[in-house]
């Protein structure tokens, strides 16, 4: 069989294998693949070996088995770099790659899939600067996710310039809502509603009310925070205010003062006689009032906790994968 006849055999089997996937058939879909990788592998015709390699991922990936989807794309990755020399198109399947290990928790490989895509981008930076803005959001999210809040928080900034110049305005707006968060993890509310505002008029404006609401209940959480803040300042002014009136009591100048000791009645008595209304009504502020506003202070920081704690279960983490990998669409170029 000729060479000729061997690449109409090969697109043949790799257009049955696009049809069953697109069905949804996928052994069947991942036999016609592997038919075509074979022959155009003998032909050394890398670029469909590319393609095939990538195909077969996606249907590994269908099939959620993921090993075999990172050792197909990994190895698209490879002959795009060694054998195609496009940079470009190996460090957008190592963002694929990286973004897979993100979704697995496999931090360290996903940061170093990302950390080579954007070498490879680099070399370009004029041609490739929204290429290198998002990476840098993928960096920051693998930085978050790590606790490196200082780290995430510059790729977060060096990505937001570049999504800005562009008027990348849904990009603009994760990548606030990236800031705030970290901002509500170092405890500053201020900063962290600025951001979080920011991204809530741009969602607003882009209609979408799933990120509207996961923002609502992070500055309702600011709110909480706040108020939780003010009590306690409040809390400890009238602990104060209170230890005050007890050292007042101990002094002779006070006009309660000296009336009764550790053991008698809280009211002062007069020789067998009932406290009486007039003087009770004179000692009760100096105790009752502070300790009944200690009370409510504390019964309102219970429940500011309380909210606060329902809305941190309810909020959900980010989601980096942007697209099901299912969903990309194949660019495949013949050569008969």
């Amino acid at each position: 069989m000729g060479k000729k006849t061997q690449l109409k055999v090969a697109h043949a089997h790799y257009e049955k294998g696009l049809i069953h996937n697109e069905q949804g058939n996928w052994g069947l879909a991942d036999e016609e693949f592997h038919r075509a990788l074979f022959i155009f592998r003998s032909l050394t015709v890398w670029e469909q070996v590319l393609n095939c390699h990538k195909s077969i991922g996606n249907v590994c990936f269908n099939k959620k088995l993921f090993s075999d989807t990172l050792k197909n794309w990994e190895a698209a990755a490879s002959i795009a770099e060694h054998e195609l020399h496009s940079r470009v198109e190996a460090g957008a399947l190592l963002l694929d790659i990286g973004d897979l290990h993100y979704e697995m928790a496999n931090l360290f490989a996903a940061g170093h899939a990302y950390e080579k895509a954007h070498s490879f981008f680099a070399e370009n930076p004029t041609a490739n600067e929204l290429r290198l803005g998002g990476t840098e959001h993928k960096l920051g999210n693998v930085a978050f996710r790590m606790d490196r809040f200082d780290k995430a928080e510059q790729h977060f900034l060096t990505a937001l310039r570049v999504f800005e110049s562009h008027g990348k305005e849904k990009k603009v707006g994760a990548v606030l809502k990236a800031l705030g968060r970290i901002e509500l993890v170092r405890k500053e509310l201020q900063p962290a509603k600025r951001y979080l505002m920011r991204s809530f008029e741009i969602y607003s404006r882009l209609g979408r009310d799933d990120v509207k609401n996961e923002l609502s209940m992070l500055l309702q959480d600011i709110e909480n925070r706040e108020q939780k803040r003010e009590l306690q300042r409040r809390l400890q002014q009238l602990q104060a205010g209170s230890s005050s009136s007890t050292d007042d009591d101990a002094d002779d100048t006070s006009p309660v003062a000296g009336r009764h000791s550790a053991g008698d009645s809280p009211y002062p008595m007069y020789a067998g006689s009932s406290p009486s209304r007039a003087t009770a009504a004179a000692y009760q502020p100096v105790v009752s009032a502070p300790r009944r506003k200690l009370e409510e202070a504390n019964t309102r920081l219970i429940y500011q906790q309380a909210t606060e704690d329902k809305v941190k279960a309810r909020l959900s983490p980010d989601v980096l994968l942007s697209r099901s990998v299912a969903d990309k669409k194949e660019n495949i170029s013949r050569k008969w």
